[in-house]
Formats: structure tokens, C-alpha cells, sequence
């Protein structure tokens, strides 16, 4: 969070307070398709937020766009092109701890911790895509900066590991599905 400062006010002592808080911009790094279909998605929504127009207020197409003079840009209205954007991280201890020596196919597994954060009225800012370079070969990034008004996060914790066999064979006996 941010903070402020006020000097003297209790004999000499400065006192700091919280503010605000702060939300930084979150990257998100994605794998291109070989048709460039991840790097277009986000393009595209860039442009809908500042579309390049003509003179008689059409949209133009980058060809046409490039070489005039009189072009313009009109920002579209924020509820138009903000959204919210859900992020879940899975903690990688999925297995249950017999299963975890086992050299067999199936193993017991577990539903994970897990935390999610939902950033409220997210919209791309930056898009960094991968330099365009023939070399090795390697797969192509495209790393995305977000703006974004605040966040909330829920945490979930899975069941212990009994509570979760027997809810299952509850299930199993109630439904043959």
C-alpha cells in the first residue's frame, strides 16, 4: 500500500500512515500458434479500444490507414472493452503420500490447494511479442501487459484426504453415476 507522511504534528515524531493501496500492471505470457491466432486475439482487442479511423469516421484498413494523413483515433467507452480476468495457480502436491513411491499407473490423487485471483476491469496495455529472428528453432511468446482496478483473491484448501473417501463413496452409493 501506499504511504504518507506527516512531521511534528505529535512533539517531533513523524507518522506514517497507509494511503491507498497499489495494484502494479500483471504480464501474462502465452505459447503462439503457428497461425499467430494469440498474438491477433489481443491485437484486435487493443484496436477495439483505439480503432483507427477515417476521416468520415469509417474504419480503415491498415493498408489504407498507413499512408493518410487525416486519420484519428476515438477511445471506445471503458465498460466497452473491460472485463475480468480470473487467474487459478494449482500447488503440484496432487498426489496422495502412499501414492508417491508407486511405480503403478494409477495412483491415488488429490485435489490440489489452489488460490485464484479475479482482477476487476482488466484491459491489455502493452502487448510484447517475440522478435521476429530465424534461428534455432523455438517456440514463440507473446507476453501481455494488463491494467486492472483492484483484485480479490479466494483461497482453497482441499478436504483431508478420510473426508474426501468417504464423500466419494457417499456419492457412489447414492448415484450409480
Amino acid at each position: 500500500s501506499q504511504t504518507a507522511a506527516i512531521s511534528g504534528l505529535r512533539q517531533g515524531i513523524t507518522q506514517n500512515y497507509a494511503v491507498y493501496r497499489r495494484y502494479p500492471d500483471f504480464n501474462l505470457t502465452f505459447y503462439s500458434q503457428k497461425d499467430y491466432y494469440t498474438q491477433d486475439v489481443f491485437n484486435a482487442w487493443v484496436d477495439y479500444i483505439s480503432p483507427m479511423q477515417i476521416e468520415n469516421q469509417v474504419h480503415g484498413g491498415v493498408d489504407g490507414i498507413r499512408s493518410r494523413d487525416n486519420t484519428f483515433r476515438n477511445m471506445k467507452y471503458p465498460r466497452t472493452y473491460k472485463c475480468e480476468i480470473e487467474i487459478t495457480s494449482f500447488s503440484s502436491d496432487f498426489l496422495m503420500p502412499k501414492s508417491r513411491l508407486s511405480t503403478e499407473r494409477e495412483v491415488d490423487k488429490r485435489t490440489p490447494y489452489f488460490i485464484t485471483y479475479y482482477m476487476k476491469n482488466a484491459f491489455p496495455s502493452n502487448i510484447i511479442a517475440a522478435p521476429l529472428a530465424y534461428g534455432n528453432a523455438e517456440l514463440i511468446k507473446t507476453t501481455v501487459s494488463f491494467k486492472y482496478d483492484y483484485f480479490t483473491i479466494n483461497r482453497g484448501a482441499r478436504n483431508s484426504d478420510d473426508d474426501r473417501v468417504i464423500k466419494q463413496k457417499a456419492r457412489n452409493y447414492i448415484s450409480p453415476f
